[in-house]
């Protein structure tokens, strides 16, 4: 079975008060599985993430919403 994922993904940073954003927005497309005959269908999801740079070590924090 094979899934495509078509996506875009984008990095802002802000080097002035040690901050970044991450976002990645995917769709999964899920071809038939062909020894059972199941497709699983479509997803979309947008993952995030804030970093917060404190010196050398990194806070941050991550959220996924599927539909």
């Amino acid at each position: 079975m094979w899934t495509f994922m078509p996506y875009v993904a984008h990095t802002y940073e802000w080097p002035k008060h040690g901050l970044e954003l991450d976002n990645f927005i995917a769709f999964d497309i899920y071809r038939r599985n062909a020894t059972t005959n199941y497709t699983s269908g479509t997803m979309f999801h947008w993952d995030c993430m804030v970093l917060k740079y404190a010196s050398k070590i990194g806070l941050d924090s991550v959220g996924s919403f599927p539909t």
